[in-house]
């Protein structure tokens, strides 16, 4: 009955854990229905989206937590950002035991709650609702955005 137990919050976070990734596609592309309508020559589509992709990861603080402060502000408009919050969210639901390197750990602790690991560590401070929530936003405002782009343009143009 032990692993019982223990598959179901295992099956669950890796439900919601695809969830995520699947939304972070969603992202992909709206933001390159977005780029697409909005450029003609396909090459200087692809530059852009791989110009903006780049720096929206690169700013959404997953693989560099230490932005520089004139930079930090388009951590905000990246879905990355967002995305890998929701992920840590979702991961770290149980306390975190200690390793003994007493990096993490005060002497004598046998584990850290997850909520301070999250908030003091990973600078996490969103609840998950609201990174889902600008999840969605950014797959619905890059295709209202497109279909604006679309409708502005001449109908020889769109071909």
């Amino acid at each position: 009955t032990g692993v019982q137990t223990c598959a179901l919050p295992i099956f669950v976070t890796f439900v919601l854990i695809t969830f995520i990734a699947m939304v972070g596609v969603m992202n992909g592309q709206a933001f390159g229905y977005l780029i697409g309508a909005s450029f003609d020559d396909v090459q200087i589509g692809q530059t852009v989206m791989m110009v903006v992709m780049s720096l929206l990861m690169l700013v959404g603080g997953f693989f560099n937590p230490n932005i520089p402060s004139w930079l930090s502000w388009l951590q905000y408009i990246s879905p990355f950002y967002y995305a890998s919050n929701a992920a840590m969210q979702v991961i770290f639901k149980e306390p975190i035991p200690c390793d003994g390197s007493d990096q993490l750990c005060e002497a004598g602790q046998t584990s850290i709650p997850a909520q301070s690991y999250l908030s003091e560590t990973l600078h996490i401070h969103l609840p998950l609702w609201v990174n889902l929530c600008v999840l969605f936003l950014f797959i619905v405002a890059p295709r209202l955005l497109a279909y604006i782009v679309l409708r502005r343009k001449k109908a020889g143009e769109r071909e």
